[in-house]
């Protein structure tokens, strides 16, 4: 992907997707300034009980092997996945979720700008934690001790 790719937004059905896709209409500046390449797409996958619509969001925030991916489901479902790979470093961050009814989509954008952030503030550490960014926003479920 080359630096200069036109960033389009698309159009969605859904009001909670329509909410993020606002959010990141006025954020794109941002967004595309501090990001090597962007990518947005929307997907409606089919099922026998319907159909569902998510986006998916990629952010590769500097020129060099790393990427933030978010899919985000009109049911407020998000999985969040981040990745590095340099002669230096080496790891994957993932969590996934809903969205917690108290927190709106703008909250959703201004996480994932927190998270293609903290790419930056890595340095020589091996192991991200965007668990302080996420962890209060998206319930996981129980999960057996």
């Amino acid at each position: 992907m080359t630096k200069n790719k036109k960033f389009t937004i698309p159009e969605s059905d859904s009001p909670f997707l329509s909410g993020i896709l606002s959010s990141i209409e006025k954020r794109r500046k941002s967004l595309r300034y501090n990001s090597w390449s962007m990518s947005l797409e929307r997907v409606v996958e089919v099922y026998e009980e319907g159909k569902l619509e998510k986006l998916e969001f990629k952010i590769q925030p500097s020129s060099h092997n790393a990427w933030l991916e978010a899919s985000l489901w009109e049911d407020r479902f998000i999985t969040v996945n981040c990745w590095e790979r340099t002669k230096q470093n080496k790891w994957d961050w993932y969590h996934e979720g809903n969205l917690l009814p108290l927190f709106e989509p703008k909250s959703v954008i201004e996480a994932i700008e927190n998270t293609r952030n903290g790419f930056k503030l890595m340095g020589d550490r091996s192991e991200p934690n965007f668990s302080s960014i996420w962890g209060s926003m998206l319930a996981s479920g129980l999960k057996l001790v």
